[in-house]
């Protein structure tokens, strides 16, 4: 998708991961020493989109990134990591 196209479909907050999803109790984060650049699946209540971002914490089943939006909010994102 094109970023136009992102601002268009997308609110000002992506949709993170729950806690349940996140299950830090078993599985523990760890941060790199510096921002590693990602590219993720964000999932917003309109569409799904794949913007540049900066993972800064992760888990066995999960990654934290910061990125900005196609509107230029900057946000967390929890993003599941696939199988």
């Amino acid at each position: 998708m094109d970023r136009g196209i992102d601002t268009f479909l997308t609110r000002t907050r992506p949709i993170s991961l729950s806690n349940e999803e996140l299950d830090l109790k078993n599985n523990p984060v760890r941060r790199p020493s510096a921002p590693i650049p990602v590219r993720a699946w964000v999932r917003f209540f309109e569409a799904t989109v794949r913007p540049d971002a900066e993972a800064i914490a992760w888990t066995d089943k999960a990654v934290q990134a910061l990125g900005d939006t196609a509107r230029g909010d900057a946000h967390g994102m929890g993003v599941g990591v696939s199988s």
